[in-house]
């Protein structure tokens, strides 16, 4: 690894290895977490380390574990939708609480030469053994953070029949929505936002039925605030299952007005 883990990558790696039902392994970086505490160290994860400063200010050196044990038995209002006619594949959302969120479908092409931080992720997933639904736990956190892409993407559980009953197993530690609240754990169904929910649920239903989706996100929130950036979701798959039971989300914002944005 080119650079020692931040506090905020151990608490993106607490979070991963127990969505992908390895709970001692989360242990690990968890203590490696609350080393860097007792040092002196704060992060910029919100929920669990104070947000004053971007960095831990004595980086824990940890060794990650490249020959981890993997388990197999993981336990795990409406909005209106606005087809815009005049404009190739984008879809508009909005609903009663004044938010509206805009999809703009982007060719997948492009992101094989990105020279980004998606783009180094997508490229990452190709090189996943397998076709179609890759298996998260194949992913090597290592690399992940060498991309600084740890804590910018999300795990979803999507193998319940609706998907409001779909569950955030990891939320991306690195963005925030302004919720005051941490996101892993919850369901679709107990998000206050229509549109956000069915912006978000149209491309994980894709997702679970085997299709990637890479579009470019833009929305207002409630209190007027602006947001955008490009989103990347992909079918994946735990253990030996054939189907997909999860759907990965890597997001990277362009730009940010408001209380839903990336931090660092």
């Amino acid at each position: 690894m080119s650079n020692p883990l931040r506090c905020v990558d151990l608490v993106a790696l607490v979070d991963l290895e127990r969505a992908v039902g390895n709970p001692g392994v989360a242990e690990h970086y968890e203590a490696a977490m609350q080393q860097c505490a007792r040092s002196g160290g704060v992060c910029q994860s919100p929920f669990r380390c104070r947000p004053e400063q971007p960095l831990c200010t004595t980086p824990a050196t940890v060794t990650a574990l490249p020959e981890r044990p993997r388990s197999w038995r993981t336990q795990f209002g409406a909005a209106e939708v606005v087809p815009l006619a005049t404009r190739r594949d984008v879809l508009v959302w909005t609903d009663s609480t004044t938010r509206m969120v805009e999809r703009t479908g982007l060719p997948l092409d492009d992101l094989v030469t990105a020279q980004d931080r998606l783009g180094a992720f997508w490229r990452q997933w190709l090189a996943l053994p397998g076709e179609g639904a890759r298996r998260v736990t194949d992913l090597d956190w290592v690399q992940v953070a060498d991309i600084d892409m740890l804590g910018r993407f999300h795990v979803v559980d999507v193998s319940p029949r609706q998907p409001k009953r779909f569950r955030i197993l990891a939320w991306g530690v690195r963005i925030t929505m302004g919720t005051g609240r941490p996101l892993s754990g919850t369901r679709f169904g107990d998000f206050p936002s229509p549109a956000l929910v069915d912006s978000a649920l149209y491309d994980i239903e894709r997702a679970k039925r085997g299709l990637i989706g890479y579009a470019r996100m833009r929305g207002t929130a409630p209190d007027g605030s602006s947001y955008r950036y490009r989103r990347l979701v992909l079918p994946a798959r735990t253990g030996l299952r054939r189907t997909t039971d999860r759907v990965v989300i890597a997001v990277e914002f362009e730009s940010t007005q408001g209380p839903i944005r990336a931090i660092g």
